[in-house]
Formats: C-alpha cells, structure tokens, sequence
C-alpha cells in the first residue's frame, strides 16, 4: 500500500502547476489525453528509474492537458460529430 501510494503522489506530480482549458485545477480531476490511462499504468507499476516511467514522460509532452468533463466533453463530440470548443 505504501508503494503505490508513493507511486500516485508522484503521477498526480505532473499535473503541478497545470490547469485545464476550463479552469480546473485540482490534480485528481486532470487527465493527459489521449494517453492518460498508459501514462497512469506506467507510473502505478515502474520505479522511477525505468524505460517504462521514461515512456510516460515522453508521452505525457505529446499529450494535452484536459480534466475529466472536458475529456467527456471530447470524447462525445467525436462520436457525435458535433464540434468543441476545446483546442487539443
């Protein structure tokens, strides 16, 4: 339990200082779209130090910063085709 506790702080660490489009700023609501669920995955199972938490970074400067309405927000006008006002 310590362990992954440790691991989720650092994650939750690359949202420091970021906010979403919207204004959302609390780390536990941001994601990094499209990747958020390989990028959590690495950082919940690799040490620091690993080619996977390397990836995870690398991956996160590809990635766009959104929370998880504007996620929603995306994801539903991508299958509706309707238009967003987000800028990903």
């Amino acid at each position: 339990m310590i362990r992954d506790y440790g691991r989720y702080l650092r994650y939750l660490k690359t949202f420091e200082g970021k906010l979403c489009q919207c204004g959302e700023m609390q780390p536990h609501r941001l994601r990094w779209y499209p990747y958020n669920s390989t990028i959590h995955s690495n950082y919940m199972r690799w040490g620091r130090n690993t080619v996977e938490v390397k990836q995870a970074n690398e991956m996160i400067e590809k990635s766009a910063l959104v929370c998880v309405q504007c996620e929603a927000d995306i994801e539903h006008a991508k299958k509706s085709g309707e238009e967003t006002f987000l800028q990903i």
